[in-house]
């Protein structure tokens, strides 16, 4: 007897360059220092630059980039930027945190929500883009006004050609109303 089974498996694997991630980042100092220097010792092409000549290079970058662009800043002016204190994070306005907060700055606004169109509305839209003769416009007003709320014809194609012929003196063949109504 034949059967037909299905199985289905996730498979996570890591690779190599994350499992070495995850082993260098449970090392602590000490063993990342050694691990470090068993690297440098067994790997010819790396070299150990000093931490002041990287602080150098890395001076002389940020000078020429801010040569490049324009702007000279003084060392004073750079240390400045970069210390702050916790006062500088800390809100001296506690209201900010509530959820019906509104700032001064801030403007209310509304999004405008677009003009919801009844069935009835787009298809009378549609039915002015036909180029159709006064009589079978007419007709399609009636089939548009006969349908319901959920869409659907409520009287018989049939009964609104005899009303039109009856009420208001439009004779419309009853394949011409079809081919309308399919319009």
């Amino acid at each position: 007897m034949l059967s037909l089974n299905q199985k289905l498996a996730q498979q996570l694997q890591l690779l190599p360059q994350q499992i070495l991630y995850q082993k260098l980042l449970q090392l602590n100092n000490l063993s990342l220092e050694q691990k470090i220097r068993e690297e440098l010792d067994l790997n010819p092409v790396l070299e150990e630059v000093p931490i002041e000549e990287t602080l150098q290079i890395q001076d002389e970058e940020r000078s020429t980039s801010e040569a490049e662009i324009g702007v000279e800043e003084t060392e004073d002016q750079y240390e400045e930027a970069e210390t702050f204190t916790i006062e500088d994070f800390m809100n001296d306005n506690p209201e900010a945190f509530s959820p019906d907060y509104q700032s001064e700055d801030e403007e209310i606004t509304e999004i405008p929500t677009p003009e919801k169109q009844s069935l009835n509305e787009q298809l009378m839209s549609q039915l002015r883009l036909l180029n159709l003769s006064p009589e079978l416009f007419r007709l399609g007003e009636e089939i548009i006004g006969n349908i319901d709320e959920d869409g659907y014809l409520a009287v018989s194609l049939e009964d609104i050609v005899k009303d039109l012929e009856l009420f208001e003196n439009i004779k419309i063949p009853y394949d011409q109303a079809e081919k309308l109504l399919k319009q």
